[in-house]
């Protein structure tokens, strides 16, 4: 066989090869798609995996899950690097801190790779494709409500909060302490305080913010973490007559409203946004970015004792796998 019949089949086969990868519904290889929590044992990002995953075999995504089981900006900060090292197509992320996150997913940017950010954000907006949270201000103003219906609109409250500088909780607070200020003169905001993800240190919190205001008739956590610690602090004190208003579904935090150291639940809705996040990836990976939102701003649901068993409520509790 000659030089020229050889080289002649093997331009044969490449021109071959193009038109078939270029024929419609034919891909080379699926994109991949990486989804950080912000950590990965909490059952909030479980639930917007269980949402990932369903966008992902719908629009034969690859969906790599990583993360950290620490609330710790340095340990996602190393997933990040890893996932770069890797190759990715794109990044949904749910930032550990609003500020020391930014240059991992600058990197992630420089790369040309989209970043999508789930659940927390960060200061730096212009680094991402979308944002996808719930309407955290929105939930405080609604957890305030509540509060002051239970206490009757006056008395002094607290509120229990969990690492200053994330962007959800930080607006929870915010928009509980404005609905206070412009609606209910009679409340007094006694104190807040920060548990840094820890149960134990919540409990004790409370615990000691009882003794030193025994009149305290309201506490709002804003967070798993800070519901379930403070919990256990007004079941120690032995002060269930402490109004209780909490953030999230997880399975204890639950059971807790049905035991009565919770009052009300701000209920999320993250398998809702775990989906949307896949789904605006690859809208963004074909060509269709111009039809994705930079900001969306889910809704939360109301859970109490009376209405936690109606369907149309513990459908958006959280799994814990």
């Amino acid at each position: 066989m000659n030089k020229r019949l050889t080289l002649g089949m093997v331009l044969g086969c490449m021109i071959i090869m193009l038109l078939v990868l270029g024929q419609p519904g034919i891909a080379a290889r699926p994109f991949t798609v990486a989804l950080v929590p912000g950590q990965t044992t909490e059952p909030f990002y479980i639930s917007g995996r269980v949402g990932a995953e369903e966008a992902a075999a719908k629009y034969g995504i690859n969906l790599i899950w990583e993360g950290s089981k620490e609330w710790d900006f340095m340990q996602q900060t190393q997933v990040v690097q890893s996932l770069l090292a890797k190759g990715i197509d794109a990044l949904i992320i749910a930032p550990t801190d609003d500020k020391a996150m930014v240059r991992a997913i600058r990197d992630v940017v420089n790369e040309g790779i989209p970043v999508i950010a789930w659940d927390t954000t960060i200061v730096d907006k212009s680094l991402l494709a979308c944002e996808i949270t719930s309407d955290n201000k929105l939930g405080g103003n609604r957890a305030a409500d509540a509060l002051a219906k239970m206490i009757g609109g006056k008395g002094k409250v607290i509120i229990q909060n969990t690492n200053p500088g994330e962007s959800t909780t930080d607006d929870r607070q915010r928009g509980f302490e404005e609905t206070l200020e412009s609606k209910y003169p009679d409340i007094e905001l006694v104190n807040v305080f920060f548990c840094q993800e820890d149960q134990t240190k919540a409990a004790t919190q409370v615990q000691s913010a009882l003794l030193a205001n025994p009149d305290i008739k309201g506490v709002f956590s804003t967070c798993t973490n800070a519901t379930l610690g403070t919990a256990k602090g007004l079941e120690m004190a032995r002060r269930l007559d402490v109004f209780h208003v909490g953030y999230d579904a997880d399975p204890a935090e639950v059971e807790a409203l049905r035991k009565g150291t919770v009052h009300l639940l701000v209920v999320q809705k993250p398998v809702l946004m775990g989906y949307m996040a896949v789904e605006y990836a690859y809208k963004i990976l074909t060509g269709e970015g111009d039809s994705v939102p930079s900001l969306v701003l889910c809704n939360t649901v109301a859970a109490t004792k009376a209405n936690m068993d109606m369907p149309e409520i513990s459908r958006f509790f959280y799994p814990t796998k």
